[in-house]
């Protein structure tokens, strides 16, 4: 079962799991959200539900050497203004959570987005 609690000005997040049986529920309506470190979800190479550790994705380095890079960079040389505009103010306050959930029986690796949260803190399981 999921179940949030209002606390004051700051919105708090508990998820509460029926026995680790899965991550649906999880919303992206609070700044601070606990998560299990295991939890069971299908393993599409398993073909069943499985238990899978959780790790929160980080994105790698940026490559100078990529194509996309590289025209922005020369996009950019020369004399006289700037050719894109500087960015004044952001829209967004957050970034959108990844969650790695590796599958502890064969080690697929599966990617699912949790959703917009200030942070995501991997917990023991209640």
């Amino acid at each position: 079962m999921l179940r949030s609690f209002c606390v004051g000005v700051l919105l708090t997040l508990f998820v509460e799991f029926d026995g680790g049986k899965s991550i649906k529920g999880v919303l992206s309506c609070g700044y601070f959200v606990k998560f299990p470190k295991v939890v069971r979800v299908y393993c599409p190479r398993c073909n069943a539900y499985t238990d899978h550790t959780v790790t929160i994705y980080s994105h790698g380095k940026r490559r100078n050497l990529a194509e996309g890079q590289r025209r922005y960079l020369r996009k950019l040389k020369g004399y006289g203004s700037s050719r894109k505009p500087k960015q004044k103010r952001f829209a967004k306050t957050t970034k959108k959570i990844v969650v790695k959930l590796q599958c502890r029986q064969c080690g697929y690796v599966l990617m699912r987005t949790v959703g917009r949260l200030k942070k995501l803190e991997l917990a023991e399981a209640r």
